[in-house]
């Protein structure tokens, strides 16, 4: 959803996240704790799946102008417990980039600072 990143009039984002177990070969759905687009997600250490992005249109519809929110919200998927859990960026971000690693995940741009946010799980992979 959303093209451009600016957003548009009458769209939606959605709150669901789909699975696949590529063990059982199924798909199982979950919701996410926020409507978002303009997601960036990454896994982390094969266990994590790490999600942010933006939500609803705020701005001006009057004058024409429709921006994307920010959010701070990074919903975390623990693949082994099949649990989530939601973490807080620093600041709000739409548009943002992530990358994960072994037992680390970043999400960068996004917000008008444009730093990064750096997330390190337990070196024994419980939850966060």
């Amino acid at each position: 959803f959303c093209s451009p990143c600016t957003g548009q009039p009458g769209t939606d984002r959605s709150d669901v996240a789909d699975v696949f177990d590529a063990r059982t070969k199924t798909w199982t759905t979950h919701t996410l704790s926020q409507r978002r687009s303009n997601l960036a997600i990454t896994s982390v250490g094969g266990r994590y799946a790490v999600i942010g992005g933006g939500t609803t249109d705020v701005g001006e519809e009057e004058r024409g102008f429709v921006g994307i929110s920010r959010s701070d919200a990074v919903d975390v998927y623990d693949a082994k417990t099949n649990a989530w859990s939601v973490l807080k960026l620093s600041a709000g971000r739409c548009c943002l980039g992530a990358a994960g690693g072994n037992l680390s995940a970043a999400f960068c741009g996004g917000t008008v600072g444009q730093l990064c946010d750096v997330f390190t799980f337990p070196s024994n992979m419980r939850s966060p």
